[in-house]
């Protein structure tokens, strides 16, 4: 059984890892946390005891040394953070780019031209490829004009410029320091096949700047996936282990994952998921190959039949025909098919010469399990890896989100509002100087002009809201005309009237002015001059009508 591979020292780092990142920040739990992981883990034990446990030569992870190739994208990032750190970069991409700001128009074609001969790249592919087609350009004191090919070495041109300007020894430090970064595109490492239940939970967690979705440690929207794909008798982890452990706690470590995929693996098929942080053809190409030799040494499977999965449908081996339509499908878990860059197709290697037989549908996730009790398919959603009970979730009363506590705020009627729907859905009454729900208050503009208003998309700067239960008499506090003071403008648009209450700026007494945030120069400068009419012949508004009368509590619109 795999539990009984697991070594006391295994047990008490996935303890350990439980406790330190299963909660989020809006989780707290009033239940002791189950620390028996073999109750915990019963789940992932009954899912890989025969297939992937087998597989694997009953073991939790096989290791291999492999050596493989960068990615252009990690190169990119050897090289983007060169020009951060590295002193001999810093200086040559300073004296370069002053030489060619003094030398060509800025934010010209030719200024853009010759700035990407050092980007990150154009010096990761080591080949100019900015431009589709030939330019020249001509450097100072040199007579004949330069022409720059597509595909060039970018170390070609940049020496005639750093001879042009003056800075060829900067230059050739900075050609050394470069090459050692593409000497280092080939590297020896260690590829793991894994179905240890920590590098599930760490399957986005590392020390080597990257994360997902899945991520434990800055809590992830699908962290509960890490545990379907744990509890999965189809998946296990590849992944690419850095010489560098992952080191989680004081006296805690683990593998560090410099790059890993999902594979999915059963008595008909294997496939690779998404890899992250990167795509790669050479790295899923190992693991793909690692799996067909321990299927027929372990299982006397021959996965020989080669498909392409686009995330919708399988097709042949040179993917022309469309065979079947065919879905992968998970549970809480973020389904990863599908969304390889460029539309790049997954390759499928199959025991079977007729996928057009299978089910439609495939299902790889496993069962959703708490972390903290150990109860199955209760977790609270996606992102959590504990149940309802245990989590103790704290929720907005307004939109029901999760939040963290410090986060709520309590409004007049004692709900309980997270910072976004105070905001954007409450309002403060000037009269109880409590928070209420918007849709119980009315919301009055203030208008400009002494009397009647501009439309109102030009005038909606200002407003505020009041509690629509109040009486009248509250109004004399802040309007001159109390009640009265209040007008409505009827807006015509194509799905029908809108009508907005408002206020004129005259209309303010000094407490008025104070819950529109004016003092008494601001109110001064908010005033403008101009009769409505006036006001509407300057803008040619013909969709927009007024209507004054005196309000009653019922709205009423002009014919």
């Amino acid at each position: 059984m795999p539990f009984n591979c697991l070594t006391d020292n295994d047990k008490e780092l996935i303890n350990k890892y439980i406790g330190k990142f299963a909660l989020s920040y809006s989780e707290n739990p009033t239940t002791r946390r189950c620390e028996d992981m073999s109750y915990i883990l019963r789940l992932w034990d009954y899912a890989k005891k025969d297939h992937l446990f087998k597989l694997l030569g009953n073991k939790l992870i096989a290791e291999k040394p492999i050596s493989f190739t960068k990615s252009p994208n990690e190169l990119q990032d050897d090289i983007y953070e060169a020009f951060v750190e590295n002193d001999i970069f810093k200086r040559f991409a300073n004296t370069y780019n002053e030489f060619i700001n003094q030398n060509f128009v800025m934010y010209s074609n030719i200024w853009h031209n010759m700035n990407q001969f050092i980007s990150a790249e154009t010096l990761a592919q080591n080949s100019y490829r900015y431009c589709w087609k030939s330019f020249t350009f001509v450097l100072p004191g040199v007579d004949k004009p330069i022409k720059v090919n597509p595909g060039v070495k970018p170390m070609k041109i940049l020496a005639k410029v750093a001879e042009a300007g003056g800075f060829t020894e900067l230059f050739e430090k900075f050609r050394i320091a470069h090459s050692m970064i593409l000497n280092q595109k080939c590297l020896d490492g260690t590829l793991c096949l894994s179905i240890h239940p920590l590098d599930y939970m760490t399957m986005s967690d590392n020390d080597m700047d990257w994360d997902s979705c899945m991520n434990w440690r800055e809590p992830g929207e699908y962290r509960q996936g890490t545990v379907e794909m744990m509890n999965s008798d189809v998946v296990l982890v590849a992944y690419l282990k850095s010489s560098r452990p992952f080191v989680f706690s004081p006296m805690y470590a683990w593998n560090n994952k410099r790059w890993r995929t999902l594979v999915v693996v059963n008595d008909t098929f294997t496939v690779n998921v998404k890899g992250y942080p990167y795509h790669s053809d050479d790295l899923n190409d190992e693991v793909q190959k690692w799996i067909v030799e321990l299927a027929k040494e372990n299982l006397g499977i021959d996965y020989e039949y080669e498909y392409v999965y686009d995330g919708e449908s399988l097709f042949d081996k040179e993917a022309i025909e469309r065979l079947t339509k065919f879905y992968f499908d998970t549970g809480r878990m973020y389904n990863d098919f599908g969304h390889l860059k460029d539309n790049m197709g997954h390759v499928l290697l199959s025991a079977d010469d007729d996928p057009t037989q299978w089910p439609v549908q495939f299902y790889y996730s496993g069962p959703s399990e708490c972390m903290w009790c150990g109860c199955e398919d209760e977790c609270v959603d996606e992102g959590s890896v504990l149940c309802e009970d245990c989590a103790n979730v704290v929720k907005c009363d307004y939109c029901e989100s999760k939040t963290d506590p410090e986060y709520l705020h309590e409004i007049a009627n004692g709900d309980m509002v997270c910072s976004d729907c105070l905001e954007n859905n409450c309002s403060k009454d000037p009269v109880t100087e409590e928070y209420h729900y918007n849709n119980i208050m009315d919301e009055i503009f203030l208008s400009p002009y002494e009397r009647g208003l501009i439309p109102y998309h030009m005038w909606q700067k200002l407003s505020v809201r009041f509690l629509r239960s109040h009486p009248r008499e509250v109004y004399d506090k802040f309007f001159k005309d109390g009640f009265d003071s209040i007008h409505y403008t009827a807006v015509k648009y194509s799905w029908g009237n809108d009508v907005y209450s408002y206020v004129s700026v005259h209309d303010l007494t000094e407490e008025g002015a104070e819950i529109f945030g004016l003092n008494n120069y601001e109110v001064e400068d908010y005033k403008l001059d101009g009769t409505v009419e006036e006001v509407y012949d300057h803008y040619d508004v013909e969709d927009y009508y007024l209507q004054h009368e005196k309000r009653d509590r019922r709205l009423k619109y002009a014919d």
